[in-house]
């Protein structure tokens, strides 16, 4: 091989070796989900086939500062433990951010899914026994954040979509808040 070549072959492996991002999620064993007495477990689970970037779940308890659950891609689901008591759970991706509370009871598993309809993501409660709850954690892949502690852009940008997503959640009339609304019935032990 000439110089130039050889020199062009080390400038594509230095570029492709920077271009390359690291993983978000890592996949982990689906272990069976057994609710804490402490506790309630939140599932999150995106059923889509169809291909979207990723997008984020975010929990805002009370007062507290949002933090982060978790991230979705196509056909994917987490598992989290969050506290007991009212909960805002906002779904974010570059575009568009979505709102849903629950008031969510110690040692109850709770599914929500998480779709992209058009250009803006959706969460909803899923019912037991209605929703193909078991057959979606069959099919997904369970998934984990690759770090702990997200990066302070990505910190600053879920706090923004979060001020939205609250902004926009009290301006939603009572019925639409009402059917999206994590309730007793939602959880499955």
């Amino acid at each position: 091989m000439t110089a130039p070549v050889l020199r062009l072959c080390a400038l594509t492996a230095i570029l492709c070796a920077l271009s390359c991002t690291p993983a978000i999620v890592r996949a982990v064993p689906k272990d069976p989900i057994v609710p804490s007495p402490e506790t309630a477990t939140l599932v999150v689970i995106s059923g889509q086939r169809e291909r979207h970037g990723p997008a984020w779940i975010a929990d805002v308890a009370g007062n507290a500062p949002p933090h982060m659950l978790g991230e979705v891609e196509p056909w994917t689901h987490f598992v989290v433990q969050v506290p007991a008591g009212r909960h805002m759970f906002v779904a974010y991706d570059d575009d568009s951010y979505e709102a849903i509370e629950g008031e969510l009871a110690p040692g109850a598993i709770y599914s929500v899914g998480f779709e992209h309809s058009g250009l803006d993501v959706v969460l909803r409660p899923y019912v037991p026994n209605v929703d193909p709850i078991r057959r979606l954690l069959d099919e997904t892949a369970r998934v984990v954040l690759a770090e702990e502690q997200p990066k302070p852009d990505e910190l600053d940008r879920m706090q923004k979509k979060v001020v939205l997503a609250r902004y926009r959640y009290g301006r939603e009339n009572d019925e639409k808040r009402a059917r999206r609304f994590v309730r007793p019935e939602h959880a499955w032990r």
